[in-house]
């Protein structure tokens, strides 16, 4: 398994000893089949996912966004399922 990412504050060597690649957020998301979403919100990372970041994925791509809903754009807050969960089981691979 090849694991990409985009982190602006790791440097490359950091992630290179870590077995990931670092790449611009937009060809994480083109690249990805699937997704996790790690990260503070902040006033750059606020409606960091609209319409522009969704159309560049892969079709039938999953993204898992464990931060905060305003990560969002305000539409896709209302067209995508943004519920958490209330619990959390154990998945087995």
């Amino acid at each position: 398994m090849t694991v990409i990412a985009h982190d602006p504050y790791v440097p490359g060597e950091t992630a290179s000893r870590a077995g990931v690649r670092l790449f611009d957020f937009a060809v994480v998301l083109a690249e990805s089949g699937r997704g996790l979403l790690h990260l503070p919100l902040t006033p750059e990372t606020t409606k960091l996912l609209d319409e522009s970041a969704f159309s560049g994925m892969k079709r039938g791509a999953v993204l898992v966004n464990t931060s905060r809903r305003a990560s969002l754009s305000h539409g896709f807050r209302r067209s995508t399922s943004t519920r958490p969960f209330a619990h959390v089981g154990h998945v087995h691979c």
